[in-house]
């Protein structure tokens, strides 16, 4: 009988490149996690951040810039 893994819910990509290469998960094992996700995308809110660009400094006698 093959011992079933759990997959941490918490992995994000360094961890699951890292288990992969140590062999503690393989990419079978990724894929049948990542199809079992639930779809959320219900309870997903757009947001908007605006951003102001900084005003550029004239640049002074000697700068090296």
């Amino acid at each position: 009988m093959e011992k079933k893994r759990r997959i941490d819910s918490n992995l994000d990509r360094r961890i699951i490149e890292r288990k992969i290469r140590r062999g503690e998960m393989t990419y079978e094992e990724l894929n049948a996690y990542l199809k079992d996700l639930p779809d959320l995308s219900d309870y997903a809110e757009e947001t908007f951040i605006p951003m102001e660009r900084k005003k550029e400094k004239p640049a002074e006698e000697g700068d090296a810039h």
